[in-house]
Formats: structure tokens, C-alpha cells, sequence
């Protein structure tokens, strides 16, 4: 078989249009992706903290990123910050916590769970595990009744439950830095 330059030229110049293409595609379109990430993070920091706080804006507190609610005023009324753990049934588990800084939890939204299983370790985004969660002092235990505290796990979802719960407790130890400022 002879060796022709075109048997490699060809494939070369189409890969190199193609990667072109994909470069211009991504440039353009990496400004909206972004804005509606944001747009969505807002959305959702809007959602933890209490309806009528001011729509949260987001910054940096003593080390922290955040979403926080000022009042007129500028003091500071609340803040919703993301926690973190490793430790869930499918590996990382993030959500975002709203806090009043009067030091209740105000609620949480799962951001990411997806090793999770469907139908049972999921269940720790449903209200039957958030609502007593809400209103909870910061300095309350975290601790499921299983590991000798006094909140419930999910039924069937005990790990999925625990991890929640380090996840909300990194947050807490986030939100107890923003405090000390």
C-alpha cells in the first residue's frame, strides 16, 4: 500500500475545523452557562433563607462564599452557604443551607447527591426529613438518633441521612465563622 499524504491531511483538517468549531461554540456560549448557574444559585439561596428577607447577594464573609440578605440598612439578616461531605452512600454529597443570624437553620436544598439511591437515599430532599430540621438552633446537636442524637433518619437511608447531616454541620461550622467576624 503507498503511502499518500492526503490519507492523513484529510482526517487532520477536518479534526482541526471541528476543534475550531467547538473553541467558538464554547467562547460564545460560556457567558450565559455561567449567568444561569448564577441565576440558579441565587434562585436557590432565595429559597433556604426566610421569603422575606431581601433578595441575597453574593460575596465573601470571613473566608466564606456566600449568599447574604442585608437589610436597608446593611446589617446583615442572613446567609445561605454550601456544605459538603464525601461521606454519602454514592460519594459527595453538597447542599445549601440558609441561616438567620440569630443562629436557626432556616432550610436546605440538596445541590448535588447523585450516588444516592433512588428512591431511599433521595428521600433526604423530601420535607418529611427537612421539616424538623427548620427552625433548629445552630448550636443544637446534629446528630442522628441512631448515633445518640434526636433527629430521625430516613427510613431505609441512614448513611444517606448522616451524610446530610455532615454536610450541614460544614456549613454550620461556615456560618459560626461569619458570626465571629
Amino acid at each position: 500500500m503507498k503511502f499518500e499524504a492526503r490519507n492523513i491531511l484529510a482526517p487532520t483538517l477536518i479534526a482541526a475545523a471541528c476543534a475550531a468549531m467547538l473553541a467558538y461554540i464554547n467562547h460564545k456560549t460560556q457567558p450565559v452557562i455561567l449567568g444561569a448557574a448564577i441565576h440558579k444559585e441565587l434562585e436557590t439561596a432565595s429559597l433556604v433563607l426566610p421569603e422575606n428577607f431581601p433578595t441575597p447577594v453574593k460575596t465573601n464573609l470571613n473566608g466564606a462564599a456566600c449568599y447574604a440578605s442585608f437589610d436597608p440598612g446593611g446589617g446583615l439578616l442572613g446567609v445561605a452557604l454550601e456544605g459538603v461531605t464525601f461521606k454519602g452512600y454514592g460519594g459527595e454529597i453538597r447542599l445549601l443551607a440558609g441561616f438567620t443570624m440569630d443562629g436557626l437553620l432556616c432550610d436546605f436544598k440538596i445541590l448535588h447527591a447523585p450516588g444516592e439511591t433512588p428512591g431511599l437515599g433521595t428521600k433526604i430532599q423530601s420535607e418529611g426529613f427537612h421539616i424538623p430540621l427548620r427552625n433548629r438552633p445552630v448550636s443544637a446537636g446534629w446528630e442522628l438518633r441512631q448515633d445518640g442524637g434526636d433527629i430521625d433518619a430516613v427510613t431505609a437511608a441512614t448513611i444517606s441521612s448522616r451524610a446530610a447531616l455532615e454536610a450541614l454541620r460544614d456549613a454550620i461550622e461556615k456560618f459560626n465563622r461569619i458570626r465571629r467576624e
